[in-house]
């Protein structure tokens, strides 16, 4: 069996399949053809056959009519004309191709085989003259006028000769019909061997046609054949590697597909296939990395139209959002839970408070410094932020450790009540103490600490790191629970203050009242002299009076 050359393997299968479909249509053409051709052939042949035999006839009716004439019936001259008119015509026909009139829709007929041509011509040689005599019998008078001398007996009883005009056959005619019968059984025989020899002809071109059509089919069998084999080589064994292929991959196999060097669309198909293949087993790569947690291995994307790779890319995407996600909410109630131990802890006091959740804070979120101010409001028409504690702040800036409201930045945050989150610092704002020295920080974060609405405090946070919107959370979270306890502790401090105070005026007030009951002690005691000396005036008066009037 032959072999498809390299150059056609390469070929698109449309165009492989296109050439076996034109093969298949130029051999159906092919075959149209060449049945027409020889259904032509040998209805041209049954006609020549047929015309051959309808000559053989034409010339016993030749025959008949001129006879028919000579006995009188003088109608049968426009048939015999006929006759002689078609068998001339046919005859031509047959010698060098052509119509015969009144036969087979006027269809042309081959010239008649150099092989039967002796034949015709020995056909024809007899016809000429046959032809001429019947041309004869149609041109002269059947009759002609002549005298006739008959004898008679006179009166005297004697035999004379007497003339009498009269009519006769004509002569020509008689010798033309005496020639057509006398040639009309070699006429016969001759357009019965002729009429033989074109069915002899027939048969042979039939026997030809045969073995051209046998030739043709077994040509058309070879030609199936090879269509067969090249539908199999470059269609079929294809087919049933990328159906194996695929039979695989639909069970998770993702072995390569076996090679196929051709690069029309099979080989394409299968190129496409291992790389599919290629791109599945670096996908299932990339889910176990993922499932492992290694959310840095990446995966390439094959096109725009990948929705594998994708899929896989946002799946990690997710993941590590989910795993950041899991691991802040981790970090901030892990953080929270802690400070709110640490809080609870330091609810005694103010400074203890500060200074522990405040290093704690500061240390858990990286920061550089920090430092707390709590709201002084024994004054309500002026109120201040009083530092209470600081955390690693080298050169201060609050040299008195108070500041106004609405005073920088700080000041400001103050009155709004609101976060402020800075990483654009003014260059004179803060310092921050860094492995090189002193350096300005690279965010600042303010947060209040608010009860009902109200600032109880203030944490101010300088550090070399920025800070995202869930550590910002964070720290104000944790701001919160710390502003309760600081409220409660202010509350508890300025009620200490007070009670102090209240047992400071109480023992004001105890001496106060000793000193009035001596004084009132003394003020009786003062009144009691005074009622007594007042009653020995009042006698010493009496007893003036009486002696005056005794006098």
């Amino acid at each position: 069996m032959f072999s498809l050359s390299e150059d056609f393997k390469n070929k698109s299968i449309q165009v492989k399949l296109g050439s076996i479909l034109s093969l298949f249509v130029v051999l159906t053409f092919l075959n149209c053809a060449a049945v027409k051709y020889f259904q032509n052939k040998q209805e041209a042949d049954t006609h020549v056959v047929d015309i051959a035999g309808r000559n053989r006839m034409l010339v016993q009716r030749v025959g008949f009519l001129a006879q028919r004439i000579i006995r009188g019936q003088e109608d049968e001259r426009p048939a015999l004309r006929e006759a002689i008119d078609l068998h001339d015509f046919s005859l031509k026909a047959l010698k060098i191709g052509g119509v015969a009139p009144g036969f087979s829709n006027n269809q042309l007929l081959p010239p008649t085989d150099p092989q039967v041509i002796p034949t015709l011509l020995s056909a024809e040689k007899l016809w000429v003259p046959y032809k001429q005599r019947a041309e004869t019998i149609l041109k002269l008078p059947l009759h002609v006028d002549t005298v006739q001398s008959v004898g008679v007996l006179d009166s005297a009883g004697n035999m004379v000769q007497q003339a009498y005009p009269t009519q006769i056959v004509n002569p020509e005619v008689s010798a033309a019909l005496a020639f057509i019968e006398k040639n009309a059984m070699d006429m016969l025989t001759r357009n019965n061997t002729l009429v033989k020899r074109y069915v002899l002809d027939s048969k042979r071109k039939q026997w030809a046609s045969d073995a051209v059509l046998i030739t043709v089919l077994l040509l058309n069998g070879l030609l199936v054949v090879i269509a067969l084999y090249i539908v199999k080589k470059a269609v079929t064994n294809p087919a049933k590697i990328i159906k194996e292929t695929t039979h695989r991959l639909a069970q998770g196999d993702l072995s390569k597909v076996k090679g196929y060097k051709s690069q029309d669309e099979i080989g394409q198909a299968v190129h496409n296939i291992n790389a599919m293949v290629r791109h599945l087993a670096e996908a299932v790569t990339f889910a176990k990395q993922i499932g492992q947690g290694n959310y840095d291995k990446s995966i390439e994307v094959a096109s725009d139209k990948d929705s594998l790779g994708q899929a896989l890319l946002e799946m990690r995407e997710q993941l590590q959002k989910a795993k950041e996600e899991d691991q802040k909410r981790n970090w901030m109630s892990d953080g929270l839970a802690k400070f709110s131990d640490l809080i609870m802890n330091s609810h005694d006091n103010l400074e203890e408070l500060a200074h522990h959740t405040l290093s704690a804070l500061i240390k858990h979120i990286e920061a550089n410094q920090g430092a707390l101010f709590i709201v002084n409001d024994e004054n309500p028409e002026a109120p201040y932020l009083e530092l209470v504690f600081t955390y690693a702040w080298g050169r201060k800036k609050y040299v008195q450790a108070k500041v106004e409201p609405g005073e920088d930045i700080l000041g400001q945050a103050w009155l709004e009540q609101e976060i402020v989150y800075l990483e654009e610092i003014p260059s004179n704002y803060a310092k921050v103490r860094s492995g090189t020295g002193e350096t300005d920080p690279s965010s600042i974060l303010i947060v209040p600490a608010k009860v009902n609405d109200e600032v109880v405090a203030m944490l101010e946070i300088a550090s070399l790191k920025v800070y995202t919107d869930y550590q910002q959370e964070f720290i104000q979270k944790v701001v919160e629970r710390m502003a309760s306890v600081i409220a409660s502790l202010m509350v508890r401090q300025r009620t200490e203050v007070l009670l102090a105070k209240a047992q400071e005026q109480s023992e004001e007030m105890r001496t106060q009242e000793e000193a009035m009951r001596l004084s009132m002690e003394e003020l009786e005691a003062t009144q009691e002299e005074m009622a007594r000396k007042e009653k020995e005036y009042q006698k010493t008066i009496a007893a003036l009076k009486a002696g005056e009037t005794n006098t």
